[in-house]
């Protein structure tokens, strides 16, 4: 089954994420997230609360899915 799965990636960044700049109540896009950071600090929010995104590890948010964003500290940010 998943040998008929084919991703192409068309945009990817890494950038420096200051607390002051990733503060979202919300987000809702019609394109799938994929974000990795390389420190703790980061958090997804949803109404049944606060999801700590942790360091080193793939996260990916489905489209049509709203969600807000904070920071508690400057991270590393690998976003696709």
């Amino acid at each position: 089954m998943l040998d008929s799965i084919h991703i192409r990636l068309i945009f990817y960044r890494f950038l420096q994420l200051e607390p002051v700049y990733w503060r979202f109540p919300t987000r809702q896009s019609n394109f799938w997230r994929f974000y990795m950071n390389d420190r703790d600090g980061a958090f997804l929010e949803r109404e049944d609360g606060a999801y700590a995104l942790q360091k080193g590890r793939l996260y990916v948010i489905p489209a049509g899915v709203p969600f807000g964003t904070k920071l508690t500290q400057p991270v590393g940010h690998l976003f696709v």
